[in-house]
């Protein structure tokens, strides 16, 4: 029971500081979409994916065993990247409220505790999601693309539009990719495989609409 109620006293406090942290954004802009959204890697993505394969190592979990200092520098390094994007995209974009998920850390929160957040930010402030690059060997970046789809945002990849389609090309030629050097596809496969569903429908909706012209 020590163990259940710990669980619970910890997600209680998590909850909270969720519902806080996206009432610290709607102070600034509202609640209603009105900002782009920066994604960007920060855990996983390309510079993980070579180090692994530079190191001979098959999982995430061993890699990050075996080489601790690496994955500090890699994570260090995606970051800077995502301010850098950040910044850029306030200093050439016509908005200027562009939200950074490479600037923000909470102690204590797990990847899911993020990814729910982040799917709220995206839904209530996020009119676009602009992708860094290489933003598909991302699973974070792959499943904020797949929100942002699912919520009707527009996604944009550098300075031009990308579908759902095109998403989905994406994901699958680097999962074909990154499946030689790690065992680690799972979770971007099943952000591809429900990505790739979106696409499917909205193609079918497309079609019924044009059929009924």
């Amino acid at each position: 029971m020590t163990d259940i109620t710990n669980l619970v006293e910890t997600e209680g406090r998590i909850l909270a500081e969720l519902q806080g942290s996206l009432s610290a954004y709607a102070s600034m802009v509202g609640w209603s979409a009105n900002c782009d959204y920066a994604s960007t890697p920060i855990t996983t993505g390309k510079r993980l994916y070579d180090s692994m394969r530079d190191a001979g190592v098959r999982t995430i979990a061993e890699f990050k065993q075996l080489h601790p200092g690496p994955v500090k520098e890699i994570m260090r390094l995606n970051i800077e990247d995502g301010e850098k994007f950040a910044i850029h995209l306030r200093e050439t974009e016509e908005r200027t409220l562009v939200i950074s998920p490479a600037t923000f850390f909470m102690k204590g929160w797990t990847q899911d505790h993020y990814m729910s957040f982040w799917e709220r930010v995206i839904e209530q402030f996020a009119t676009r999601v602009r992708l860094n690059k290489e933003w598909h060997y991302s699973n974070g970046c792959a499943e904020e693309c797949r929100m942002a789809f699912a919520t009707g945002k527009q996604v944009f990849e550098g300075a031009c539009i990308i579908t759902p389609n095109e998403a989905v090309a994406k994901l699958k030629d680097t999962i074909r990719e990154i499946s030689t050097i790690t065992s680690d596809i799972t979770s971007l496969y099943n952000t591809y495989r429900r990505l790739e569903l979106l696409a499917f429908t909205r193609q079918k909706e497309s079609d019924q609409k044009r059929i009924m012209l």
